[in-house]
């Protein structure tokens, strides 16, 4: 069940949500980690150089207050010195404390112990030297100056350290930063492709069973019905679509009632205007009495009037019986040449009334086309009658028909030097009832129904009919028909008809001659039994040999198995090229083994004639020498389908023989190759162009080998088709006899 129009942009508005939201958390994701960074230099890599750089400073002060007091003895400075120490070693303590990283705490560690050293030298050396002037150790400043170089290059190395890091925080920031700028930017440009091909999607679900609902509705407003539109939409849609395909059953209904009334009405007219128009004709030929010239032009106008409007009754009848499908055609080779001159007739006094030229541009030769005649000579008479209706008067109305052998058509024109047909009555102008703009310019504009009755006959005919046409330089009316293939006996027949049968001379000679012909075939009597019924090619005798011994031998079999009826019959047909007693008493064995069978009808069939008929001298030769339908079709047909048959058979067995023989050359071929290498091997050594020769033959056989694989796997097709064509051939239902010859003088 599909889902309604609400439920698709509703999921195709959560999924562009759940897109661009997925966006959103990767972009928050890729902030929070830059954030992290910071904070991190923020709030432990820059107060840890700020408090190493604060120890540095702690440490100078110690040995500014230090010297001083080794200078002044002034207790002051001592005491300065002292509390120095103590910030000195809490501010250590607490970066001490701070630091997480080994090698951090390792340097850190370092200055402690430096300290510690530092400070023991300090007093030991102060209290060996109590009470003296200058109470300084020898070696003191040198070892001090030792220890404070020592602690302030621990301390530096923590800055570096801090620093560094500091450096690849920021590096790294940058790089993520700049790798999830790219990153986001590529997945809003996925999501935002994304969300529009599937807000694409979810619009063509809806507007795509829209466009094809609203050319229904545009064929429907042009009175193509046709079948109800089947679509997959939305339910929404669905019921949409279900209406409109109700209106258009309705319309259609509506439609067909309109035909059907009109073609009863006309119906029903057509029985009194008959009458009418019958009455008026005995009154003009004054058969109740004399007329006086008033009462005769009112009389010739009830004539006319009744002739048009019983025309125009007949045209609905004929529209309304094509449209319903109940129009019979009878389809005939005919000369169109001849149906042409026939309306060309029909219109010319009404031609030369408007000094009109009419021109007819035939073709050399007869057009022949299987048509019906009478319909297309209505066709003609339409556009010929529009052409003069709205031509100009000193215009001209052409006719030309122009064969096209290499396509097989006919095609036909009928063109005039009117005012043309305006472009946006060009879609409709084969519709029932449609004049179009012209009839507001013509005083004789016609009822709208020959065009819509000329192309319903030419497409029940196979053809096809169009118009072309300028404003202001005229009309041209073109259908195309099929030419008649034309057979000898078609020309024939089509001659006689044309000449007529007025010679007796010519029925005569004719007689004589076909009793003649039948004379000599009575003479010949029955094939014999050493004769073949068929004559072969020389070219297919050795292919026949070979397929005539396997049959034998597939006979032979069938008969050890029991009952093999099918092998019968093939190897009969096949006798019937070789000798007409083997093909008897191969037909005999099928009949004897299952009378019943489709096989034995058949082979009835021949048994009958052989019996009674010579052998024909070629397929064709009953065709031309029965005329007779019943023979045409009875004879005829058995020995066309019996020739086909074995003439596949035949086909089947060449293609055996040529991939014996492919066989038989490839074994000749691998000898001499196997000939060459023992006396190339008997030599001792190997001669290069021998080498190139043997493996240029070895590709040739490599090649014939796939080739016979080839034909191999063609002949396994071919003996499938051949098993599934050689089947029972149905007989006619009666064989005729060829009647015997009257031999009397």
């Amino acid at each position: 069940m599909g889902l309604s129009i609400f439920w698709r942009l509703l999921l195709t508005s959560l999924v562009i949500i759940v897109v661009m939201g997925g966006v959103n958390l990767y972009a928050l994701f890729q902030l929070r980690q830059l954030t992290a960074m910071s904070t991190e230099m923020a709030a432990y890599h820059y107060p840890a150089v700020e408090s190493a750089k604060r120890l540095l400073g702690s440490l100078y002060a110690q040995l500014n207050s230090e010297k001083k007091y080794l200078a002044t003895k002034d207790a002051a400075f001592l005491t300065n010195f002292n509390e120095e120490v103590e910030e000195f070693q809490r501010s250590l303590q607490h970066l001490l404390g701070e630091e997480n990283t080994p090698q951090g705490q390792s340097l850190l560690q370092e200055v402690g112990r430096l300290l510690q050293e530092r400070l023991v030298l300090f007093h030991d050396g102060f209290k060996a030297a109590a009470g003296k002037a200058s109470a300084t150790l020898p070696g003191y400043e040198n070892r001090r100056d030792a220890l404070m170089d020592r602690m302030s290059s621990s301390i530096q190395s923590y800055i570096d350290l801090h620093e560094a890091r500091v450096s690849v925080g920021v590096s790294e920031s940058r790089a993520s930063a700049v790798k999830a700028e790219a990153v986001t930017q590529q997945l809003v440009l996925v999501a935002l492709v994304f969300g529009l091909g599937l807000a694409g999607i979810a619009s063509y679900t809806i507007l795509r069973p829209l466009r094809e609902l609203q050319g229904h509705i545009k064929e429907i407003g042009q009175g193509k019905f046709g079948q109800p539109l089947q679509i997959a939409a939305p339910a929404e849609l669905k019921d949409l679509v279900d209406t409109v395909n109700w209106m258009g059953v309705k319309l259609q209904e509506l439609d067909d009632m309109k035909s059907e009334f009109l073609a009863h009405v006309s119906h029903e007219l057509r029985t009194p205007m008959a009458s009418i128009q019958e009455g008026t004709h005995l009154l003009l030929d004054e058969i109740p009495g004399p007329l006086t010239q008033e009462q005769r032009t009112t009389l010739r106008i009830m004539s006319d009037s009744s002739r048009r409007l019983i025309h125009l009754i007949s045209t609905i009848l004929d529209l309304s019986k094509m449209e319903a499908g109940m129009m019979e055609y009878r389809i005939v080779p005919v000369d169109l040449k001849r149906v042409a001159d026939i309306s060309v007739n029909k219109v010319r006094l009404l031609a030369d009334s408007k000094h009109i030229q009419l021109l007819v541009e035939n073709v050399g030769e007869r057009a022949w086309v299987k048509v019906d005649a009478p319909r297309i000579e209505q066709v003609l008479d339409n556009l010929l009658s529009n052409a003069l209706k709205f031509s100009p008067e000193g215009g001209i109305v052409k006719l030309q028909m122009k064969p096209d052998q290499q396509a097989g058509v006919l095609e036909v024109s009928v063109s005039d030097t009117g005012l043309g047909i305006a472009a946006d009555d060009l879609p409709h102008i084969f519709e029932r009832f449609y004049q179009g703009q012209t009839k507001a310019r013509s005083a004789a504009a016609g009822s709208g129904l020959g065009l819509a009755l000329a192309k319903k006959v030419v497409e029940a005919h196979g053809g096809r009919i169009w118009i072309e046409s300028d404003a202001g330089k005229g009309t041209a009316v073109r259908f195309i028909l099929r030419l008649a293939k034309q057979g000898k006996q078609e020309e024939r027949e089509q001659g006689r008809e044309q000449e007529g049968t007025g010679s007796m001379t010519r029925l005569m000679v004719q007689a004589v001659i076909l009793s003649t012909m039948l004379g000599g075939c009575a003479a010949w009597g029955p094939t014999p039994a050493h004769r073949p019924y068929f004559v072969l090619e020389s070219t297919e005798v050795k292919t026949f040999q070979s397929l005539a011994r396997k049959q034998d031998g597939v006979v032979e079999k069938c008969s050890e198995m029991g009952s093999c009826d099918h092998a019968y019959f093939t190897r009969g047909l096949i006798g019937l090229y070789e000798r007409r007693d083997i093909a008897e008493k191969c037909f005999e064995k099928v009949i004897a083994l299952d009378p019943k069978s489709q096989l034995a009808a058949s082979s009835k069939a021949w048994m009958q004639l052989l019996q009674r008929h010579p052998a024909p001298a070629s397929v064709s030769w009953l065709d031309a020498l029965f005329g007779a339908p019943a023979i045409a079709n009875t004879n005829s047909a058995l020995v066309k389908a019996t020739d086909r048959l074995v003439r596949d058979l035949l086909e089947w067995e060449g293609n055996v023989q040529t991939v014996e023989y492919l066989q038989r050359e490839i074994a000749d071929r691998d000898r001499k190759i196997e000939s060459l290498l023992k006396k190339d091997l008997g030599k001792g050594g190997s001669d290069p162009a021998l080498v190139q020769s043997l493996q240029k033959q070895l590709h040739d056989r490599d090649k014939k080998i796939e080739e016979l694989s080839t034909q191999l796997e063609a002949l396994k097709r071919i003996d499938q088709e051949m098993r599934e064509k050689v089947r029972p051939i149905r007989p006619p239902s009666t064989v005729a006899p060829i009647p015997a010859p009257d031999t009397s003088p």
